[in-house]
Parts: structure tokens; C-alpha cells; sequence
């Protein structure tokens, strides 16, 4: 594209082909009338504009009329076009005529803003549409329909104009075409809402985009339409917009100063130029769109704004309005030592703080900059603790930990209470920020401070504790510093703390694999949190998230999905955006178990947007581990690798162990995915050893699974059977299936090629434990490994159906790089040869090496583990290995199921 050639419209292009087609037939035809018509900002000059430069390469001549901003002579485009001509000055005869004469070979006439025309200019052009020129001319006519002449407007759309007449109405923007109009990433969370806040209206975007620097497009053809206005209308248009919307005629006039027929005339005046618009319910008035009362505020003087505020916190007050209404208006406009108006602060602040808006912050830091100097403590400590909480809540760690850092020398020398919020929410900011020795030495520091303290004051240190106790892997801690949090709850009547010291309690029996404490406590905290209404949850997001973790781990996939939409959409209303890159990481998760791997792209990104944002490492590496994730999922290998070693890559500042091992799991599967033939090593040294130290008691079978895989992918068999042993050997009866599944999962692919038919029986029962959990996708690999096990056994016609399966549940999903396996499986038997004489294969005690069918024969008899070790002189632990081969190779799940195969002859052709 040349430097001078214009950025091609977006969304217009079915109104650029109809122009185009016109423009094409223009030398052919007789004249035609194409009218664009829409609301303000949505683009009609700028298609008049497109219009003009295609007209120029078909190669037609342009004649173009318009009403200027700030224009005080005569408005008629008509005569602004056909100036050249004479035309308005001596008409020696009628624009039909004119354009008649000098049409040919063809001529395009372009006239804009038909509504700010005078009504004889307007007749004129009714007449000409009437009675077009029997001459190859194109008309194009922009106008906005709420002020242009409503005749004019019926003729256009009535239907009763001639066939020549085009009616192109422009619409907003959807959201794909507005996040090109800003050059957005479509997967940003902010598009959305700057799509829902513009309306889809072009210039509106541009305005609330920025564009980055300087005054954005758009501004200026709003201060046009303000310069057009009476002095009278321009001061009530500031005033409104010093008040914001909606406005009432009489506040409005206490603000302006206007009063009677004079504030009558100025709103009259805005309205007819569809600056503001009437509320039909009840009286008062709106501007056009927000960023016309933005454009309106910036135009009016410094000084005369501030004055404007003070008079219009006098009118709000005199009317009784509340204090988080006057607030914007005090702020502005109060002095320091203004103690009545740090008092409206404190409680708009407090008011606000019920949602978490983020207005509160705002509040509260005007409330401490009118703090007299010689203010005395605690009030400034205890302003300076809402403020930082609130800082945070809105993501705004760094400055939320500044504010502590300030608070806390008055907080020591005043108030043990304040003291300990001040050390509790900071150990909290400091753990987000990776930063948990610092936060651990604050609680230390506050415990040595308020030992003589009750329990009344000390629950929001303790359960700083157990979050802290969470992320350094103590699970024995977690626990007791949540209980002690708990009976400070309960002391208090605090809902919102009792929330996550329940939920933290969870999560470690979850991550401690003590599914037996943790299901009833998962069963409580999900009735407790759907018994709230939505801003009771507001304060209750930590516990909602701790929630959806926990119905994650348990196989609850759609009701952890219920969860974790419902505290985002609270979270966005009520401005806690704290909460959201851990809720969207989680949500990522969840949908990519549940096979919605585009939703989960959408959410793992905005987790990633959100995290960095906010500056907290901690939410940053989760985030990046579920964009690895599902990145790896959707076959973006080079997307998947880049966030896994940015996931992995921290050295100053390490997040908490579980979050940890979790992004070195979804790299290693990232790496794996993208052809890594590395074997274990490199993931069992991130986690510790073999023995996975580093990683939580629950995620070991899917770790262990994930090992097999890359043991077989390496060729090493034997290597990944041990890892497989290992994964069976992780879960219990009692646990939840998704973790026996994928133990069984782990147990088919590693016997897959050399015990196929053993391979197929765990692979069934894989499938069946992880699509009961709702893991749609995991279950798939099941299929897929109990297809590739029945094709080594021999049998094309189960494989090929499994394989199918596994891959109709891959193409939905649109799991790429799972799928692509699945079609190679499938190529690779169809081209196999049909077999014809081979041996049955083995199953039953045939699968049995000589030393794992004594080991079975003994057990089978009764002896202990101890007493076979002695009998064969090997170790306990040899035996227990034995064990495991044998009970993956017979498909059986304990020492009686295994002595009745043993004793049965007919099991060794079974």
C-alpha cells in the first residue's frame, strides 16, 4: 500500500461493493442516488471519502458539497459543490439541468452532512431526487437520521422513490471488525468490553481505544459539533458533563448557572443536535454516548470545572443524594483539612467497598491527601490499610504493597489490630509477588507485636499463614493455620474469611490425596457458596476459586465450570480483578478436560494479560502453565514451547511448589508433544527425583503417566512399565476414578506393544473411570490406547473402531496434535497386512515371566509380602514391584482377584 493510499474501511464492505458496482455501470446508465445514512461516528464520511478515491480509478470527475462545523453563512451543500459553476450565485438554471450539461462521459456528486442543511436546501434536494438529471451522474447523500428533515428521511426508506435510489444504513461494528479497527489481539480482555462500551460505533472506539498517543481520531469531529453550539447550550453541555449521566434539568442549571427559559433553550439545543437525548422514565437527560460528555468535559476551562464541581456537590447535597454520588465531585473539588469532606469520602469508600468497585481506591486516596499534616494515627494507618486492600483487589500489587510499606510504621505504634491486617494483607501481596520469605517475616514480626492478642484479631494472619504454609508445599500447616483462621471466623461472624479457610483446608486434603476428609468438605463449601447471592460472593471469590480447584480434582469438570464463571462475572461487576487470572487460569483448565479447547484459549490468554498486569508472578506462572496447556492441546507447539519455558524460566523469585511442578508437568507435555525425545530425566530432576518430592500426592498418577509416555517415545519399554507400576501404586479405592484412570492409562500404553490384550483391558477401564469424571479428551486417549493395543493383538476391526472414536472426540475439540496421532494410528493399520498363521496372543497367566508367576502362586497361598521375600530371598520391595506387573497383566485390583485367577486352570487361555 502506498503512503498516500488510505487503510481500507472495515466493516463497510457490503456498502464499498454496491458503491463500486455503481460506479462501474455509471457510463452505461442513467443517473443514480445512493443515500448513506447512521448514527454519528459511524463512518458516512469516510465512506464518502472511499467513494471519492474509487471514483478516481474508475475515472470519473468529483463534485463535493458540505455543511462545515462553525460555518455562519448559508447551508446548502448543493451550492457548495456546483460552486465552480455558478450555481447559488446566478442560477441561470436548476441543478438538474446543470448536472445534465456537464455529466458527460459520467460524474459522481458527493454531498455530506445533508442534516445540518438549511430546509430551502433541503427542498431542493427532495426535488432532485424526484427529478434526477436524465444524465450519467451518481449521487451520493450522507445524512444523520434523528436531524435531518423527517420528510427527507421518509422519502428515503418510504419505498416511494424511483428503483435508482440505493438506501445503505450503516450499522455498528461487530467485535471481530472493531478489534481490527484498533489493531487489537482478539483474544485480549479488553475487547469485549471496549466493543459493548463504544456500541460498535467506529469513532467511539477510536476515542476509548487512545490509539496509544495523543488526542485519538474522532475527537476532534466531536469538538466540532460542541463549536457549533450557542454559548448558553455550550455551558450546559460542560455542566452535564461535569455531573455525568444521567442529569436533571435543575442540577444541570445550578451548575451552568442558568436558570428558566435560558437553561430551557440550551437543552433544546443539545437535543436537536443529538448531543443529549431525553430518558423517557423519568425526565432526565443522557448524552449521545459517554465520549461526547468525555469531549464535552475536556472542552470546558480548568478553573471554571472546579468551580463547576463544588456547585455541584451544593445541589447534589441539597437534594439528599448519597455520598458515593458526591464523591467525584468533592474530590475535585475539597481543600485539605476539609474534614466533612474526608468524612463523604470515607463513606462513598465504604459504600463501594460492599463491590469492591474501583472507585474505592480512589475514595480513600483523596480522603488521605486531605489529611491535615499534623493528623494523628490511627486514622491514617487504618485509611492507608483500606486503601492498599483495595489497590490489590484491583490488581495493583506494587502500589498496594507501597501503601503497606507506608502504613506500617503507624499501624506499630497505634493499633494491634491494624497491625495485623497490615501484616496479614501484605504477606499476602508479598506471596503473589513471589516474594513469600518477606511476607512470612511480616507475620513473624506481627505475631511477635500482638502475642497478648485474641483469636478475634488474629485470623486474617493466620490465614495468611496457611496460604503462605500452601505455597511452600507444608500441608500439615496449611491445615492448622486454616482451622486457626476458622475459629477467628467464627468469632467474628466473618462469611468471607470462614469461605477460604474451608477452601484452603480442601485444597490441601486435595493435594495431600486425602480424598476421604476432602469430598464432604468439598460437598459443604459448594452448598455454602451457592446459598450466596451475588454480593455476598463478592467476598467470597478466594473461596469460589479454591472451589472450582477442588471440583477440578475431584472429576466435577462442569460444576467447577459453573463455579469459576459465575465468581468471573461477579469479579468483573464489582471490579475484583485480583481474582481473575487464578479464575481464568483454573477456567482454562477446566475447559480444556471438558473439550472446549477455543473457550479455554480465550481464557488462558486473558489469565496471561490479566498476570502481567498486575505484576504477580505467582498468577503469571499459572497462567503461562494453562496457555502451555492448552496450547499443546491445540497443536500450537511453538505457542505451547514459549510458554513453558517462560512458565519455567524463573530464578530470582520461585512461585508456590505446587504451581511449580505444575508448569514443569505442561512443558515436559509441551516438549513431548513437539517431538522432545528427552525421556524422564529432565522432568523427574525439576520435580525432585523419582520418587517426585516436589510434586503434590494427587497430581503423581497423571505425572507418572505423562512419564510413560516419554519413556515409550524414547524406546525404553522396560522404563516406562516402572513408571506405570508407580502410577498404580499412587491411588486408592476410595479416591476419586479420574486418578485410577489414569493410572490405568498409563498401565495400557506402557504393555500396548508387547501384552495387547492386557493392554486393552486397562484401556477400557481408563476410558470408562475418565469419561464418568468428565474427561472427555482423556477418555479419548484411552480409545486411542486401546486402539493401538487391539492393533499389535491382531484385531483391526476393534482398532480401527477405537481409533475412530478417539479421534471424532479429537476433531471436535479441535485437539490437533492428538488428532494427527490418531489419523497416523489409522493409516499405519490400514496399512498392515492381514495376519494368517500366527499364535494366539498371550493372555491370562501366559503373560507371566517364571519369577512374577511365583511371586502370584505364593501370594495366592497366603503368604505375606514378607514371607515371599524370604522364600525367594529378595527384597519386600522387589516383591511389591512383582505384584504390580502382575495385577496391570492379569487386570486385577487385589490379592484375592489375583488368587482366583491363580487357582483357576481355565484362566491360562482366559
Amino acid at each position: 500500500m502506498s503512503a498516500a493510499e488510505p487503510a481500507p474501511m472495515i466493516g463497510r464492505e457490503r456498502e464499498i461493493a454496491v458503491i463500486s458496482t455503481a460506479l462501474s455501470q455509471l457510463t452505461v446508465g442513467s443517473a443514480r442516488v445512493i443515500t448513506v445514512t447512521g448514527d454519528p461516528g459511524l463512518g458516512k464520511t469516510r465512506l464518502l471519502e472511499e467513494a471519492t478515491r474509487l471514483a478516481g480509478v474508475h475515472g470519473h470527475p468529483v463534485l463535493a458539497g458540505r455543511v462545515p462545523y462553525g460555518s455562519r453563512g448559508p447551508a446548502d451543500p448543493l451550492s457548495d459543490a456546483l460552486h465552480d459553476y455558478r450555481y447559488g450565485i446566478d442560477r441561470a438554471e436548476s441543478p438538474r439541468d446543470l448536472l445534465a450539461r456537464i455529466a458527460a462521459p459520467g460524474l459522481v456528486l458527493i454531498l455530506d452532512d445533508i442534516d445540518r442543511a438549511d430546509p430551502a436546501a433541503v427542498v431542493e434536494l427532495l426535488r432532485l431526487l424526484r427529478r434526477p438529471p436524465q444524465a450519467p451522474v451518481l449521487m451520493l447523500m450522507a445524512y444523520r437520521p434523528r436531524q435531518v428533515a423527517a420528510w427527507l428521511h421518509q422519502y428515503v426508506t418510504g419505498g416511494s422513490h424511483p428503483r435508482a435510489v440505493d438506501w445503505l444504513p450503516l450499522a455498528p461494528l461487530d467485535g471481530d471488525e472493531a478489534a481490527r479497527l484498533v489493531a487489537a489481539d482478539p483474544l485480549l480482555s479488553w475487547r469485549p468490553a471496549l466493543h459493548s462500551d463504544s456500541g460498535g460505533n467506529p469513532r467511539y472506539l477510536q476515542v476509548l481505544a487512545g490509539q496509544g498517543t495523543g488526542i485519538a481520531p474522532g475527537t476532534w469531529a466531536l469538538s466540532g459539533e460542541l463549536a457549533d453550539l450557542s454559548p448558553a447550550a455550550q455551558l450546559a453541555a460542560s455542566a452535564a458533563a461535569v455531573l455525568g449521566d444521567p442529569f436533571a434539568l435543575a442540577v444541570v442549571g445550578a451548575v451552568a448557572e442558568l436558570t428558566g427559559p435560558e437553561l430551557h433553550a440550551a437543552i433544546d439545543e443539545l437535543a436537536r443536535q443529538d448531543l443529549v437525548r431525553p430518558v423517557e422514565a423519568d425526565g432526565r437527560f443522557v448524552f449521545r454516548h459517554p465520549v461526547v460528555g468525555t469531549v464535552a468535559y475536556a472542552a470546558a476551562a480548568p478553573a471554571w470545572r472546579l468551580a463547576a464541581h463544588a456547585r455541584a456537590a451544593l445541589a447534589l447535597r441539597a437534594i439528599g443524594t448519597s455520598p458515593d454520588a458526591m464523591a467525584h465531585h468533592v474530590e475535585r473539588s475539597a481543600a485539605v483539612g476539609d474534614r466533612e469532606a474526608i468524612a463523604l469520602l470515607v463513606a462513598a469508600a465504604r459504600a463501594d467497598g460492599e463491590t469492591m468497585t474501583p472507585t474505592r481506591s480512589r475514595w480513600l486516596r483523596a480522603a488521605l491527601r486531605l489529611l491535615p499534616a499534623d493528623s494523628q494515627a490511627p486514622r491514617p494507618a487504618t485509611l492507608m490499610v483500606a486503601l492498599a486492600a483495595a489497590l490489590a483487589a484491583e490488581g495493583r500489587l506494587a502500589e498496594s504493597r507501597v501503601t503497606l510499606h507506608r502504613a506500617w510504621p503507624a499501624a506499630v505504634a497505634h493499633h494491634s489490630r491494624t497491625y495485623d491486617l497490615v501484616a496479614g494483607l501484605g504477606a499476602i501481596v508479598e506471596w503473589l509477588l513471589c516474594r513469600g520469605a518477606e511476607g512470612r517475616a511480616l507475620l513473624d514480626r506481627a505475631a511477635g507485636a500482638t502475642s497478648g492478642a485474641s483469636t478475634a484479631v488474629r485470623p486474617t494472619r493466620s490465614l495468611a499463614l496457611a496460604v503462605i504454609d500452601l505455597a511452600d508445599g507444608s500441608l500439615d500447616g496449611c491445615r492448622r493455620w486454616s482451622a486457626d483462621a476458622l475459629t477467628g471466623a467464627e468469632h467474628s461472624g466473618d462469611r468471607a474469611l470462614a469461605g477460604v479457610g474451608h477452601g484452603l483446608m480442601l485444597v490441601a486434603d486435595c493435594l495431600d490425596a486425602r480424598a476421604d476428609d476432602a469430598a464432604p468438605r468439598l460437598d459443604a463449601l459448594a452448598a455454602m457458596v451457592d446459598g450466596l447471592v451475588d454480593s455476598e460472593l463478592a467476598g467470597n471469590l478466594g473461596a469460589t476459586g479454591l472451589l472450582g480447584l477442588g471440583e477440578m480434582m475431584f472429576g466435577r469438570p462442569v460444576d467447577a465450570l459453573r463455579h469459576l464463571d459465575r465468581a468471573l462475572t461477579v469479579a468483573h461487576a464489582s471490579g475484583t480483578l485480583l481474582a481473575v487470572p487464578h479464575l481464568q487460569a483454573g477456567r482454562a483448565f477446566v475447559l480444556r478436560a471438558l473439550g472446549r479447547l477455543t473457550e479455554a484459549t480465550v481464557a488462558a490468554a486473558e489469565a496471561v494479560e490479566l498476570a502481567t498486569t498486575s505484576g504477580s508472578d505467582e498468577q503469571l506462572v499459572l497462567a503461562l502453565a494453562a496457555r502451555c496447556c492448552v496450547a499443546t492441546w491445540t497443536g500450537d507447539r511453538d505457542g505451547a514451547l514459549r510458554a513453558g519455558a517462560a512458565a519455567t524460566g524463573w530464578r530470582a523469585r520461585r512461585p508456590s511448589r505446587w504451581v511449580t511442578a505444575l508448569a514443569h508437568r505442561m512443558y515436559a507435555e509441551a516438549r513431548l508433544a513437539g517431538g522432545g525425545r528427552e525421556g524422564s530425566r529432565t522432568l523427574t530432576d525439576a520435580l525432585g527425583g523419582a520418587d517426585l518430592p516436589e510434586l503434590d500426592r494427587w497430581s503423581r498418577p497423571y505425572t507418572y503417566e505423562l512419564l510413560t509416555r516419554m519413556e515409550l517415545a524414547d524406546d525404553s519399554r522396560a522404563d516406562a512399565m516402572e513408571w506405570a507400576i508407580r502410577a498404580g501404586g499412587t491411588v486408592t479405592a476410595s479416591g476419586p476414578p479420574q486418578r485410577a484412570g489414569m493410572a490405568e492409562l498409563a498401565i495400557a500404553e506402557a504393555l500396548a506393544a508387547e501384552e495387547p490384550v492386557t493392554a486393552q483391558c486397562h484401556a477400557a477401564t481408563a476410558a470408562r473411570l475418565l469419561d464418568a469424571s468428565g474427561l472427555r479428551l482423556d477418555a479419548a486417549r484411552a480409545w486411542l490406547a486401546g486402539g493401538v493395543a487391539a492393533a499389535s493383538g491382531g484385531d483391526p476391526q476393534q482398532a480401527a473402531a477405537q481409533l475412530r472414536r478417539a479421534q471424532a472426540v479429537f476433531d471436535a475439540a479441535g485437539a490437533h496434535g492428538w488428532s494427527r496421532y490418531a489419523v497416523a494410528e489409522r493409516r499405519r493399520l490400514a496399512g498392515r497386512a492381514p495376519r494368517t498363521g500366527t499364535a494366539a496372543p498371550r493372555s491370562g497367566l501366559d503373560t507371566l515371566t517364571s519369577r512374577e508367576r511365583q511371586v502370584a502362586m505364593l501370594v495366592s497361598e497366603g503368604l505375606t509380602n514378607r514371607r515371599v521375600a524370604q522364600r525367594l530371598h529378595v527384597t519386600e520391595k522387589t516383591v511389591e514391584t512383582h505384584l504390580s506387573r502382575i495385577f496391570a497383566k492379569l487386570c486385577v485390583g487385589s490379592r484375592v482377584e489375583m488368587a482366583r485367577v491363580c487357582l483357576d486352570p481355565t484362566s491360562r487361555t482366559s
